[in-house]
């Protein structure tokens, strides 16, 4: 079997990302009564998969496609399908036909430009944030990354990308605070929460398929460990940038009915007494060595007129 290493998580110490920590790290708030009227069904686990370790914290990031298709949270194979037709379907659909193109396909997904513009958007919004110290209203965001926009000639398209996507952030946050996933003035900084549930699934095709064997599969479930530590510092917090994205990645017209399918499970995970994410401490990553990849590189004094 051809082996080919699974790009790690790239870190460094970061003065931007150390305040993250501190504002994120302050204690979470009691979840909402319209939050846990959400809370239904049970949380299926296999005696047999991770349950307290490394793995089961990797495993659990995509715990709420696992309790909404009904299956086992923790198992590292899919379910319902057999090798030989994993097989056929990804040489069709992805071209992955080799131990080698499951791991290219893996990497792309824990580094690639997984979210596009709407990760510039967010990310834009975040150092803003950052350099104040406080929230900041859509207005002054809006303004910014305009001004950004027409320093870099940018054209008219790039300016009405970000009107469209900041507009749709504000809508679909607007939604999670009313069902209790976001408190206050908090805000969804980023949509690598999307990007660490699809590596997992990435992670299963591979075991699923035989493609990967136990050596690369524990280093791509560690590797998406590490991705999601790296942006988050609690499960709820993971959990919303989740289900933002995958509501932000959906047609404008489904976008409620997204968020409307996604909160029971999120809302079970936060509240079940034998949830992971009850009992799994969330994956913190304090050991930065190449972070600044990952965040803005601008000068936030280009922010603003």
């Amino acid at each position: 079997m051809d082996q080919h290493r699974i790009p790690g998580p790239g870190l460094t110490v970061s003065d931007a990302h150390e305040h993250d920590l501190a504002v994120r790290a302050a204690p979470e708030p009691t979840v909402s009564p319209e939050l846990a009227a959400l809370a239904r069904g049970s949380i299926r686990t296999d005696p047999d998969g991770p349950l307290y370790d490394s793995l089961a914290q990797a495993l659990a990031l995509d715990a709420p496609g696992s309790v909404d298709a009904g299956v086992e949270w923790n198992s590292p194979v899919l379910h319902g399908v057999s090798s030989y037709e994993l097989r056929v379907a990804l040489s069709k659909n992805l071209q992955i036909n080799s131990a080698g193109d499951w791991a290219g396909h893996l990497g792309t997904t824990l580094t690639g430009d997984h979210a596009g513009d709407l990760e510039t958007v967010l990310q834009f919004r975040a150092e803003l944030v950052r350099r104040d110290g406080r929230e900041v209203g859509r207005a002054q965001w809006v303004e910014a990354m305009h001004h950004w926009a027409e320093a870099s000639g940018m054209d008219p398209q790039a300016h009405r990308a970000m009107d469209e996507i900041s507009g749709a952030v504000v809508a679909v946050e607007d939604r999670l605070r009313s069902a209790g996933l976001l408190a206050g003035t908090e805000t969804v900084r980023t949509a690598a929460g999307v990007q660490a549930a699809d590596a997992i699934t990435v992670v299963r095709w591979g075991a699923q398929s035989g493609y990967a064997d136990r050596p690369a599969i524990v280093q791509g479930l560690l590797a998406v460990r590490d991705l999601a530590g790296r942006h988050f510092v609690s499960w709820r917090e993971f959990a919303a940038s989740q289900l933002a994205g995958r509501a932000l990645f959906t047609a404008p017209e489904q976008r409620d009915r997204c968020v409307d399918e996604l909160l029971p499970a999120v809302a079970t995970l936060l509240l079940v007494p034998e949830s992971p994410w009850r009992n799994l401490e969330f994956p913190i990553v304090t050991d930065f060595t190449e972070l600044n990849a990952g965040l803005w590189s601008g000068d936030p004094d280009d922010m603003e007129p």
